[in-house]
């Protein structure tokens, strides 16, 4: 991506465009944004018929996903 992630909103329709790409199921619509030094971690839930995952994705400032983590929170 070109450009620079200057605020939550732009960091958040990127993990939702991410999610949408990259994620088992139904993105919920429950998100939290937060801004680090490195640049961006969203929080996020997914849902399937049987299952809800967690996922973390961290994006940088310049827009580019350098982490994803996902658990099933019936673990």
């Amino acid at each position: 991506m070109e450009g620079t992630v200057d605020d939550a909103d732009t960091a958040e329709a990127l993990a939702r465009t991410y999610a949408d790409e990259e994620c088992v199921g139904e993105l919920g619509a429950e998100v939290s944004v937060e801004r680090t030094d490195g640049g961006w971690v969203v929080e996020f839930r997914t849902h399937t018929f049987s299952d809800t995952y967690e996922h973390r994705i961290r994006i940088t400032t310049e827009g580019n996903v350098f982490g994803h983590e996902r658990s099933s929170r019936f673990d």
